[in-house]
């Protein structure tokens, strides 16, 4: 008992340390100070009198909902990540990140181009000129090409092993990782978890899919649900606390309040300080020209810009995503990562001392489809402000150990052998099938996985499934829907004889609905 209340103040001390460092945690401030001002905080009275008034003003909703944020990106079950536990992590990530870095390099010296470099006048007044219009660049990006993709992500993951553990030949049949023997939930604990999607309850997407599907008799009275969901959520926005916003998306959620439903709990609601912040950002993009920007405007031409969904967002992506470039508050995700931010050295202004920078500042390296993040979400925001900084709370405590290499239940790693896993023993026909054939399930869905099944299914669908992400707070959501496309596609799968039939069954989930997948998922027999 007494180590718990060790833990539980250890944890609040914690908690009243970093919440200062948030960036929403000024504009709170001052309205404390506002609120403890005020007329109506009487000095006779004042603790009972200054909590009313901090009632009437909600501001103990935004300090509730600061906490709640702390406590999803830095906590996870009261235990934080703080470094990678296993050495031999450790050593394919640093071997991974030196082959990024060698590429990197080995590019620079190809297009005889510095890493940064900072832009001219004329070249400044360019840059603003056209902000808001980047896809009329006249740049040459022919010689470009991405640092690595999935596939080469993957082939590094594969070749991971533990060296305290021997496989015997059946482990090597039914797994490609059996050697990281890292602990995943069972479809039990998938089943108590995800349970509010198999009570047969009304779920909004559902019901809004069978209405355009043209089936609204399968649903009593479709308008009033419509209204009824829509009032709901009126509600819960008008609360605006975080847990109750994360509770109402378990249910499905209206299209017109997805935004602003995504931006109660991920805490991106705009304030002074986020304009100030993203201005800032911008001005970094005006005055410098990073090498590591070629890589996103390529990155975007060749996913979003060539998909139907997303093509009219071009713009924006390029906004957003060379702001993301230069954040570098992110640099605070490597304290609870297996990552380490790239470094090089330049000249300093005053000395000819060489001085270690980050590189990018951010020190995140994009990968072929990394846009694809951003993309989805082009859809519920008309400025840039709440896009970016969606974009940037959903990858902080999400997608951002879906590349790299760790330990971490929530990490790729323990992504791909949930996938398998669960495949292999729910899916068991299918499994050795595939096999059979020489291909390998988790080749196919890696891609999926790594970008949030972005890029594959229709946006909506995306979105539902993102939505099930922030309502769940657990990212497992993306294999078990891996396990469920494959599983809906069985009866295909079984008929190839040929891996390139297998890659032709899957090419195409434009037909997949969220859903009814995940529903097949878990309704199969937990043993």
């Amino acid at each position: 008992m007494e180590g718990h209340e060790v833990n539980i103040h250890q944890l609040a001390t914690r908690v009243s340390m970093e919440i200062p460092l948030m960036l929403q945690y000024k504009s709170f401030s001052n309205d404390l100070q506002k609120a403890a001002t005020s007329e109506e905080v009487r000095l006779v009275d004042f603790e009972h009198s200054l909590l009313h008034k901090i009632k009437g003003e909600s501001l103990d909703v935004k300090l509730r909902n600061m906490v709640y944020y702390w406590l999803k990106e830095r906590c996870s079950g009261f235990k934080s990540f703080t470094s990678e536990p296993l050495d031999y992590m450790k050593r394919f990530q640093e071997s991974w990140e030196a082959r990024i870095w060698k590429s990197i390099i080995s590019m620079a010296t190809n297009m005889g181009a510095p890493l940064a470099k900072g832009r001219l006048n004329s070249e400044q007044e360019n840059v603003e000129e056209n902000w808001s219009e980047f896809s009329q660049w006249d740049i040459d990006l022919s010689r470009f090409k991405p640092v690595y993709s999935p596939k080469d992500f993957l082939d590094c993951i594969l070749h991971i092993s533990s060296p305290n553990y021997n496989l015997n030949g059946s482990e090597k049949l039914w797994s490609s990782l059996a050697s990281v023997p890292i602990k995943v939930k069972s479809l039990r604990e998938l089943k108590c978890l995800f349970g509010d999607l198999t009570t047969g309850e009304t779920h909004y997407g559902l019901m809004r899919q069978l209405e355009l599907d043209g089936e609204s008799y399968a649903v009593s009275s479709p308008k009033l649900v419509h209204f009824q969901r829509a009032k709901v959520g009126e509600i819960v926005d008008s609360k605006g606390l975080a847990p109750v916003a994360q509770e109402f998306l378990k249910k499905g959620c209206p299209t017109a309040l997805r935004g602003t439903i995504y931006q109660h709990i991920l805490g991106s609601h705009i304030a002074k300080e986020h304009l100030q912040y993203y201005h800032e950002l911008r001005q970094a993009v005006i005055k410098s020209d990073l090498l590591i920007d070629r890589l996103t405007l390529k990155d975007v031409q060749l996913t979003a810009a060539n998909d139907d969904q997303y093509f009219v967002f071009e713009d924006s992506l390029y906004q957003v995503l060379l702001c993301f470039n230069r954040d570098v508050g992110l640099l605070d995700l490597f304290e609870r990562s297996n990552k380490k931010p790239l470094t090089a050295t330049c000249k300093a202004n005053n000395k000819n001392q060489d001085a270690i920078v980050v590189y990018p500042p951010n020190g995140i390296v994009p990968f072929h489809g990394f846009s694809m993040y951003v993309a989805p979400l082009c859809y519920l925001y008309d400025e840039p402000e709440p896009l970016y900084f969606t974009f940037r709370a959903l990858y902080s405590r999400y997608f951002f150990r879906l590349h790299e290499i760790s330990s971490h239940e929530n990490g790729i790693v323990g992504l791909c052998i949930l996938f398998e896993k669960l495949l292999h023993r729910h899916e068991t026909q299918l499994w050795f099938h595939l096999r059979s054939l020489r291909v390998l399930p988790l080749r196919v869905v890696f891609k999926w996985l790594m970008k949030g099944f972005s890029g594959y299914l229709p946006a909506e669908q995306v979105l539902q499934l993102w939505d099930l992400l922030l309502a769940y707070d657990s990212i497992h959501i993306f294999a078990l829907f891996a396990v469920g496309v494959l599983s809906i596609r069985k009866e295909n799968l079984m008929k190839a004889q040929q891996p390139q039939i297998v890659d032709a069954v899957l090419a195409d989930l434009s037909s997949i609905k969220v859903l009814p997948v995940l529903q097949l998922a878990l309704s199969k027999e937990a043993f």
